[in-house]
Formats: structure tokens, sequence, C-alpha cells
């Protein structure tokens, strides 16, 4: 049995990345469980490959298998950065991880195997360390960030085996914005269709908002007709998790629709009018219900992806939706008012989370803020690159965490809403990418996914 006091008094603040390496981060990782012939760790491989795109080479302070390695460049499950303990190295040490995790091996010209990035990586300088996991393209803690001197080690390392040995499945993203009309439901539906019809990809999204919309795109009107197959509807299962009893937990997966938008089979719980009663209520101390609901009911192990299209009110669903997500994706138009609404955001976000409502009872980890889609209509005399570049400048100076993921142009929404498409341009990472005339033509004319939601879907996740 480690003494972790005695280790951690012996690493002091400004001790050197290689003292701190050798008294706690190998003992550490001797107690996950990498020493031995089921895990195996290594602090001397490099890898090459590919992250957004461009030729990247990392070398991981450790890397660990959770078996032998099946050849000298088979990409591991988990990767370790380590920095000097001190408080400001700890940004670069999440840095590293993120793109040590993103880090792709590619096919040689020999004909080499295609090797997977890393799964999980664990970011530490000493004070810190919290455990991320990868899911395609974004890379998300699974953790809280932990502090070493104040949470027993012990427990650390259960939170992190358990995750290590059960990986959540499924990346869940609450689509937002406090302003409505922004195009949020029609986005989140065209999103998820496209990621649906992905091989071997199960998608489920809810409505969380009280306007409903999506009930309509998925073509559910007559609610009377889903509560005698359902049994139940969200806000009785939000309620039945909230007090704690779980008397129904046998119906949550009856609560989910099998449903098709164009040439997509999405699976859905719909919103209902009761769910007002989650806006006028106070869930302070059932702020983690939904999340506990697609935990109990086995969603974030049965889905791939999970879209909340979450209503624009913060207090009440907004706290909920967040807390059972790993990002939050801001919908924002080229409105004055919608673009401070995402500018607030963060004040908000991180309000909420210094209260305390973050916690390891409550929710592992608080969500990220994954940069933001811009979905702008013409906009008087203003030219569309002017605008995003002005929008670009006002959203920098907040600090978002990430880069911008996706810009869209003139959204269209016509006069049936389930006929909604989207026209035009389509810019991503500085490259704009314009649909011909005749492509718009046979786009709007067409029951298919809007290719523009494809391309999307591919650059974000």
């Amino acid at each position: 049995m480690k003494n972790w006091q005695r280790i951690l008094e012996s690493i002091p603040d400004g001790t050197a990345e290689q003292d701190f390496e050798d008294r706690f981060v190998i003992p550490f990782l001797e107690e996950v469980g990498f020493d031995g012939d089921r895990r195996t760790r290594d602090r001397s491989r490099q890898f090459t490959g590919y992250y957004n795109n461009k030729s990247y080479r990392v070398k991981p302070d450790f890397v660990c298998w959770s078996g032998v390695p099946e050849a000298e460049n088979s990409h591991p499950y988990l990767v370790v950065e380590n920095k000097a303990v001190n408080s400001e190295y700890w940004r670069d040490a999440v840095d590293k991880i993120k793109k040590s995790l993103q880090v792709v091996a590619t096919p040689s010209m020999s004909g080499q195997t295609v090797s997977k990035s890393a799964q999980f990586g664990i970011a530490t300088n000493g004070i810190y360390l919290q455990l991320f996991q990868r899911h395609g393209k974004i890379s998300v803690p699974r953790t809280p960030r932990f502090e070493l001197r104040k949470t027993p080690i012990n427990q650390i390392i259960e939170e992190i085996r358990k995750n290590l040995d059960s990986p959540r499945r499924a990346l869940t993203v609450m689509c937002w914005n406090n302003k409505g009309g922004v195009g949020k439901t029609t986005i989140t539906t065209h999103l998820s269709s496209a990621l649906s019809v992905r091989k071997n990809i199960q998608v489920l999204v809810l409505n969380f908002d009280l306007q409903a919309d999506l009930n309509s795109l998925f073509n559910i009107s007559r609610m009377s007709d889903y509560h005698s197959k359902a049994k139940l509807y969200l806000y009785d299962a939000l309620c039945d998790v909230g007090t704690g009893n779980y008397e129904h937990i046998d119906d949550y997966p009856k609560m989910v629709v099998s449903k098709t938008y164009k040439q997509a089979s999405i699976n859905v719980i719909p919103g209902e009018l009761s769910m007002f009663e989650v806006e006028a209520g106070e869930w302070n101390n059932r702020v983690d219900s939904l999340r506990m609901l697609l935990e109990k009911a086995g969603f974030y192990q049965d889905y791939d992806y999970i879209f909340i299209d979450a209503s624009p009110s913060w207090r009440g669903m907004g706290e909920l939706a967040a807390v059972a997500s790993d990002i939050i994706l801001p919908i924002i138009d080229n409105s004055d008012f919608s673009i401070e609404a995402v500018k607030r955001l963060k004040s908000i976000y991180l309000s909420f989370r210094n209260k305390g409502k973050w916690n390891i009872r409550r929710s592992p980890k608080p969500p990220t803020i994954e940069g933001y889609i811009l979905n702008s209509r013409s906009r008087g005399s203003e030219t569309e690159e002017a605008f995003f570049a002005n929008t670009e400048r006002k959203l920098e100076r907040e600090n978002l965490d990430e880069p911008v993921l996706a810009r869209i142009k003139n959204l269209a929404k016509l006069q049936e809403i389930q006929t909604s498409i989207v026209k035009t341009y389509y810019n991503a990472k500085s490259s704009w990418d314009k649909l011909s005339e005749l492509e718009k033509l046979e786009e709007s004319k067409s029951n298919s996914i809007p290719r523009l939601f494809i391309k999307i879907a591919n650059d974000i996740f």
C-alpha cells in the first residue's frame, strides 16, 4: 500500500518534471494497473501521424497498452503527459494530451497498416490531474480536474480505472443559444442525420426545448399515441430519477421512437407539454437528473452520439442539459443579440460551475464549449465574408476553448419545416466550398441529407 501523503510531500511546487515523473507518475500508473501482463507501459515511444490534416510527431511522456503492443508502430490505449510541478504548465499539458489523442498513423508507401490513435489520455502538472477520452475528432474530459493535494489519490485511481475498464460509448452534444430562432433545431436535426448514415453509428436525439419543433421535424404529432406505447413521458422519467426511486426504470428505453428523416434512421425522445414543469420547478438539488436518466437507461452505452436540442433558457432545462453533456455547441445567427448571448455563455457557464453544481456525485465534469456554428442570412449591404470576419473577431476575444468549427450561410427555412434545407456556401477551417447553382437546385428538390451537413459533421466529429 503506497503512502500517497508522503509521496505528495516529496513533490512540492517547483519539482522538476523528471523527479515528479519518478516519484508520482510511475507509482500512480502502477496502481491504475499499467505494470504487468494485462497492461504495459513505455516511456520511449514516438508516433508520427496527422493532426488537423497536417503531419505531426508526438512523443508522450508515457504510452500504455491494454495488453502487449501488436506491432512496433501500434497506437496505445492511454497516453500520459506530465509537466513539472507548476500551475502555469497545466494548459500546456492539456493541449499536448489533446493533440496526442488526435494523432492518427496513416499507411506508408509500403502498405503499412493504419493504426488508430489512443482512446484515453491523462494530463497532470503535479497540482492537477485529469483523464480525457477521444470521441472521433473531439477529446473531452472524462473526470473532474482533480486537485492532487485535496482529493484522496485512491479515489482518483478508482475513478480512472472505472473509465478505462468501461469506456463511455456516446459523445453527448448540447446545441444551444440563449436566443431562439437561430436555426438550432434544424441544424441539430441535420447534424444528427448526417452522422446516423455512417456505417454502424447509432444516434439519439432528445427534444429538450419547450417549443418542440423537433417533434414536427420528425413528424411526431399525436403525443397520446406516443404515450400509449412509451408508457411515460420524458418529464415523468426525470421526476422518477430526481426522487431517486427509479420506479419506472424498465420503461425508460420505451421513450425512444425510431423515426426516418430523409434517408436517415434516427432514434428520438420527443418533448411534450409537461416539460414546462422543468422550467417552472426548482431543480437545484436535482440538476443531474437528465444525466442520471441517460446513465440508468443505458443510453450512454447504447449510442455513439446523443444530441440534446436544448431550450434557450439556461435555468432549469439548460442546466440539466449541460450537466448531461460532454460539449456545448453554440449556434449563432447574424443578430447582435445572438452574438451577445454566446459571449455571455462563458460567464453563465462559469458562474454555474463555480456554484458547485459540478462535483463527483452530480456530474463527473463540466462540458467544454466547442467553438460555435455560425448560421447567417443576408445582412443588407454587408458581404457574407465581411460579416464572418467581423463576427469571428468579436468571438475570438471571448477565448472560447476551441477554434471555429463550422460556418453556414443562408439557412433557408421553407414554409414546411420538414423540408428545411441548407443552401449555398459552407466554410470550415478557412476553406470556402461553394455549391454550384445546379447543385443548389438539386439539393432543394432532394429528399437526401444536405451534403453541406455531411461535410460539417465530418469536419467536427
